[in-house]
């Protein structure tokens, strides 16, 4: 139930910050995105780079110039339930690296 509860506050607290502060807020999530790069780095120990790595990098940075490209043709209504292969696209993209495992 607090889970809840925390959810639709800090969601409106977003909703807030984004209608009346939308560059602020965009910006405040690259910094902090881009301020754990440094971390995430010294956190991983790859001696070098292996040809599997690429290859998923490779994948997913296609998948993400898809993804790019469906949202400029696929018609998203946002007072209706958007369209459902969009949703299906996007969820299951956002499924795959919720579940992904850390090793």
């Amino acid at each position: 139930m607090e889970l809840a509860f925390g959810v639709v506050l800090f969601g409106n607290i977003l909703k807030w910050l984004f209608e009346n502060y939308r560059i602020q807020t965009k910006f405040t999530f690259i910094g902090l995105i881009l301020g754990s790069i440094p971390l995430l780095i010294k956190q991983t120990s790859i001696e070098k780079p292996r040809f599997k790595y690429l290859v998923f990098y490779i994948i997913s940075f296609s998948i993400s110039l898809f993804l790019i490209y469906l949202e400029n043709y696929v018609h998203i209504s946002y007072e209706h339930s958007s369209n459902f292969l969009y949703l299906l696209i996007c969820g299951s993209a956002m499924s795959i690296g919720v579940v992904v495992p850390r090793y």
